[in-house]
């Protein structure tokens, strides 16, 4: 798949934006992702499993959750032929850079998500209608067009990564998640809001 050039550069500039925002205020950002995240499973008395990410670079960082609650966990492992799955993962296990140089569970049992669970992507950006702008590989929108069941989707960023309009680069095969998780907060997207 070739990337157009208009999304290239979108990438770039968000890698810079992400990078002088983390690098100001990544910390206290952070620590507001991840109680609005707690507060959004308590309100909705959640007790599914939590499919995450082990962070890079300025990635919001939740590893504090997994360290303070005693959700099920598991965290993407990419394999062959550029898939991508889950493995079930609790706070400690070893983790191993893969060839990205992202943290990957050394072990554990392949996932599967459901309908009760939760899936927390990290977004280079994002538009409020759901739509995310990743690093250019397609491992999350082709993991989740496997699934025969979703779970609900959240995509996880930073309130200065949005990008107002997704018309220059949704392609057919990016999927759209339900919910929107910053610094501010935590929204459904803009088209499921009533």
């Amino acid at each position: 798949m070739t990337v157009p050039p208009k999304k290239s550069q979108l990438r770039d500039a968000l890698r810079v934006t992400r990078d002088e925002f983390f690098a100001r205020s990544g910390a206290d950002a952070c620590r507001n992702i991840r109680a609005s995240f707690l507060n959004w499973t308590d309100a909705n008395k959640f007790t599914g499993r939590v499919f995450a990410y082990a962070p890079i670079g300025g990635e919001p960082d939740l590893s504090e959750i997994w360290r303070s609650r005693q959700f099920a966990l598991a965290l993407p492992r990419i394999q062959q032929a550029r898939a991508m799955d889950f493995f079930a993962y609790q706070h400690g296990d070893t983790l191993i850079p893969n060839k990205f140089n992202i943290p990957e569970p050394a072990a554990g049992s392949v996932m599967t998500p459901s309908i009760e669970d939760v899936m927390l992507i990290p977004a280079l950006g994002f538009t409020t209608d759901g739509y995310r702008i990743g690093y250019g590989g397609g491992f999350y929108d082709r993991y989740i067009a496997r699934l025969t069941t979703l779970p609900r989707i959240i995509i996880v960023s930073y309130d200065a990564l949005l990008v107002p309009d997704s018309t220059e680069f949704v392609e057919p095969h990016d999927i759209q998640a339900d919910w929107i998780l910053t610094e501010s907060g935590i929204a459904p997207r803009s088209d499921q809001r009533l």
